[in-house]
Formats: C-alpha cells, sequence, structure tokens
C-alpha cells in the first residue's frame, strides 16, 4: 500500500510551488493524500509554509527530500506514491532518473516536458518495462502539449467515424515565462537547424505542413511550429484509432496577426539558435532569467492563450478551438494537477494499464471533461 496519492517532485521551483499551490486549493486532504519532494529542507519547509496559509488543514503535509543525482533517494519516493509530478527540467538532463525509479516501483509519472528528443528517448526505452510494471509515463501534459493534444482529439470527435482525418493547428497566446522554462527551451533550440525552423517536415516527418501562409478560415498569417506538440499528437493518433482513425494527419503553426511578424519571429528563433551554440552567448541570456525566477501573478493574470483548430475529413468540415489563461504557468499547473487527479479519482479504471503515453491517449474524454470543468474551454466555432 503506497502512503501516498500524489508527490510533487521539484516543489521548490517555481511551475512546482504553482502546481503544489494548485492542490492545495483544489484538493481534499482527508480524500487526496499528497506531499511535497525536493532537495533542499529549509525551501520545502518555505513552501510548506505558503501553502498551509492557502489551507490551514495541510498543517501536517510530508516533505521528503530527492535528488537527481542520488538514486536511491528517487527510489524511496517512487516507492511511496501513486502517482509523481515531476516538474525538474530540463528534462532531457534531470528527467530520466525518477521515470527509471518510477518504472521500476510501478508508479505513474508524470511531467511538463516539451523537449522532443527527451520524450522520443523515453518512449523509446521505457515504454515496454512501464507496460509490464503497470506504470503511466505520461510526458507534456501542461502547455505543451495538453491544448494541442486534446484539441487535436476533440476535433478529431467532431468529425464523426471515419479513416480520413486531418488536423490544422494555429496558435495565439500572450504570456510571460520561467527561468526553467528559458533554459529548457535552449536545450530544444540547441536540437534544432535552421532547416528544421524553415521546414518543420524534415524534423518530425510530417508531410503535411505548409510554409508560410495566410489561413482565411482563422484570419491570420501562419508560421510552422518545429515543437513537441506534434509528436504528441501523432502519438496519440496511434494510440486512439477510435477517434482519430486510421489514416490521421496533423500540423501546427504559429497564428500571427501581420505578414511581417512573421518574418521578426524566424529572425528571433534564428538569433536564438545562433546564441545557443555560442557558450558565452547561451549564458548571457540564461542569466537574464535565472532558474527559479517567473512572471507575477498580476502577469499571469494578464496573459491568455488560443488554438484554433481546422478539421477535414471525407465529408466533414469543423473548426473548434482551445482557450484559457495564463498557459506556461497558471493552466500548466492546473493542467498536470487534473491529470494526476483525473487517475487518482478513477483509479479502477486505469488499474493494470502501463506504457509511455500521451495525454489523450492515456487520459482521453475523463481528462478532457475534467478540464472543461476548471475552465479550459473547447468549443466548435463553425
Amino acid at each position: 500500500m503506497k502512503k501516498y496519492d500524489i508527490v510533487v517532485y521539484g516543489a521548490t521551483g517555481f511551475t512546482g510551488q504553482l502546481v503544489a499551490e494548485y492542490l492545495a486549493v483544489n484538493t481534499d486532504p482527508a480524500r487526496v493524500k499528497w506531499a511535497i519532494a525536493g532537495r533542499n529542507k529549509e525551501k520545502l519547509i518555505q513552501v510548506k509554509n505558503l501553502l498551509v496559509a492557502k489551507n490551514p488543514e495541510l498543517s501536517d503535509l510530508d516533505l521528503l527530500i530527492a535528488d537527481t543525482d542520488q538514486p536511491e533517494s528517487l527510489e524511496t519516493l517512487a516507492k511511496s506514491a501513486k502517482i509523481v509530478i515531476t516538474t525538474v527540467g530540463p528534462y532531457v538532463l534531470h528527467g530520466e532518473p525518477i521515470v527509471k525509479a518510477c518504472v521500476e516501483a510501478g508508479t505513474h509519472c508524470l511531467d511538463l516536458s516539451g523537449e522532443p528528443a527527451y520524450v522520443n528517448h523515453v518512449y523509446k526505452h521505457y515504454n515496454f518495462p512501464a507496460e509490464r510494471s503497470h506504470s503511466l509515463i505520461i510526458n507534456s501534459c501542461g502547455f505543451d502539449s495538453v491544448p494541442a493534444d486534446l484539441g487535436a482529439f476533440y476535433t478529431a470527435q467532431q468529425l464523426g467515424t471515419g479513416d480520413d482525418k486531418s488536423v490544422q493547428c494555429y496558435l495565439s497566446a500572450k504570456a510571460g515565462f520561467s527561468g526553467g522554462t528559458l533554459s529548457s527551451a535552449m536545450g530544444v533550440i540547441e536540437g534544432l537547424t535552421e532547416d528544421d525552423l524553415l521546414n518543420p517536415a524534415h524534423k518530425f516527418g510530417q508531410k503535411q505542413f505548409e510554409n508560410i501562409h495566410y489561413q482565411k478560415q482563422v484570419r491570420k498569417w501562419a508560421l510552422p511550429m518545429p515543437v513537441v506538440d506534434t509528436v504528441i499528437v501523432s502519438r496519440s493518433s496511434r494510440e486512439r484509432k477510435d477517434i482519430f482513425g486510421e489514416r490521421f494527419s496533423y500540423a501546427q503553426y504559429v497564428g500571427l496577426d501581420k505578414p511581417y511578424t512573421a518574418g521578426i519571429t524566424l529572425l528571433g528563433a534564428g538569433a536564438l539558435l545562433i546564441a545557443s551554440r555560442v557558450e558565452a552567448l547561451r549564458q548571457q541570456i540564461l542569466k537574464w532569467k535565472p532558474s527559479g525566477q517567473g512572471p507575477s501573478e498580476s502577469e499571469r493574470a494578464k496573459s491568455r492563450f488560443e488554438l484554433k483548430f481546422i478539421g477535414k475529413s471525407q465529408n466533414k468540415q469543423v473548426i473548434t478551438s482551445v482557450s484559457g489563461g495564463d498557459p506556461g504557468y497558471t493552466e500548466t499547473s492546473k493542467m498536470i494537477a487534473e491529470a494526476a487527479l483525473t487517475i487518482i479519482e478513477n483509479q479502477d479504471f486505469f488499474k493494470n494499464k502501463g506504457g509511455v503515453m500521451t495525454p489523450a491517449g492515456a487520459l482521453g474524454e475523463k481528462y478532457l471533461n475534467r478540464l472543461q470543468q476548471k475552465g479550459i474551454q473547447f468549443k466548435v466555432i463553425q
């Protein structure tokens, strides 16, 4: 019998603390037993004090000491929990040890990775072991890649039955970012080439990508996005063929209001690509926003996102949208916490399930319904 339903690993980081705050406000300690974990006890105590101020019933919240560099501490952590939420990134550097510990302990593990190389590595090396141990490993449970993944899932649902379906996604967002996100982003950019920025089809094998174009149905100039979302949605389409059909294609773009913005965006991405390869420049960029720092609550309150989807089948077309508030932090903490709660509150359904899966592939309709109830809007526009 495992002591905790959920452990938030990395709770002293900017995003990890927000996840813990979300659980503090949105769960009943009498029904959901959870704890926070990290490598620094003093910082964990500070976080606990903040949580108790939000919910006095958390005065006996447990603090667990765990460190990526100490495998035995991760083994102890994994054995104590039904689900580990890990916010310790960049995942390509710090993610694999906790996944390994969770797979060996038969514990579910959810992360916020937006790093394609890491996501592919985890699937390649841990899918079969996770299936055997009945451990669900679900990558990208935040803004990367829940809105795209569940949005494509929802859009495919609206198209009804059929095997030939395609979805194009157009993203608009206004938001700040944290030091941890910047560090992860630099790692992703470092793995790209100039051709990847201009031709994501080459990077991800998605022939349906178009170059920069104007999409009149959503009134946006579209710039291809070489992001992990396309990898996640592609895997979901294989895991849930009952929804996506046998032949499904997906492409994702940044939706921009003005054509010249596309050029500015490409120049900025190119500059970051160059900077990621020059160590002095890379370090200067990372110093600009150190790990642990992020946008204030007032800044997050002004942030928002919207994804519009154009779905097509042989005899039907729909336009849908997914929208919400601050994408990177407020809504991301909600998304990963609700993913964990979906499993906890449906334990019989998820019993004996395992493998490296996607949010839509593993959690599907149950998760989508929870997000709708918590203010993430899924709707049919046309």
